[in-house]
């Protein structure tokens, strides 16, 4: 009874090492994903671009990060952001803000188009979490403002729209266009009264993906001998 016993475990404990040397994870590609926005747009209190005669030359986004793909249409990217605003009027600065921001999004691919050339339409949506430091000069005294003393990071939803073509093997471009919702109104450093209470960014970006890895990974043992 005691050698039966002996050899279901051994037969179980073989057949629980063959399954893993055999089994495999199918995920996507991943890339190191950058981004530069030169036409980006901080709508909040002072700044209302609308109603406003604004100069935006100076304002720009900055993003890189990793993007995961997982399935034919489902991707997920991290990216680190840095965003540098100003607003003018008449020639006056009356703000300055430097933005630092983490975010998650899911993409989604909507349409893709081609049978030789890989390219698509895709939707995305996230959150994140950003820092700021800017100086408010809309008055007779410059004032600096932060959100980290104390430290206090404000969140935000992020959404868009892209395009994106494979031009070689690992490089992909594409163009993209996003708004963060700031859950704050402190990023143009000027939280009026009875005023909305929510700051937003709409930005345009120029979108690069370099391969790293490739898809289709698999985990097994040291010696395993599968394909």
């Amino acid at each position: 009874m005691k050698n039966q016993f002996l050899s279901i475990v051994l037969l179980l404990f073989f057949a629980g090492s063959i399954a893993a040397q055999n089994r495999r994870i199918n995920v996507g590609a991943t890339s190191l994903d950058i981004s530069y926005g030169p036409i980006s747009v901080l709508a909040g209190d002072i700044n209302i671009p609308i109603n406003q005669n604004f100069n935006q030359i100076n304002n720009k986004m900055y993003s890189i990060g990793i993007h995961q793909v997982f399935t034919k249409s489902l991707a997920l990217k991290a990216a680190f952001d840095y965003g540098y605003y100003t607003a003018f009027e008449n020639n006056n600065l009356l703000f300055y803000t430097n933005l630092f921001a983490f975010s998650v999004r899911g993409e989604y691919n909507l349409f893709t188009f081609g049978k030789t050339i890989d390219n698509s339409i895709y939707m995305f949506a996230g959150v994140g979490m950003t820092i700021i430091s800017g100086e408010n000069l809309n008055g007779n005294i410059a004032e600096p403002f932060n959100n980290t003393k104390p430290f206090s990071p404000i969140p935000f939803v992020t959404m868009g729209l892209g395009y994106k073509v494979k031009v070689t093997d690992r490089i992909s471009l594409g163009l993209e266009g996003d708004l963060h919702y700031f859950i704050s109104d402190l990023i143009d450093g000027y939280p009026k009264p009875n005023s909305y209470p929510h700051d937003m960014t709409s930005t345009v970006s120029i979108n690069m993906k370099y391969m790293i890895f490739n898809k289709n990974f698999r985990t097994f043992k040291s010696n395993c001998n599968c394909e």
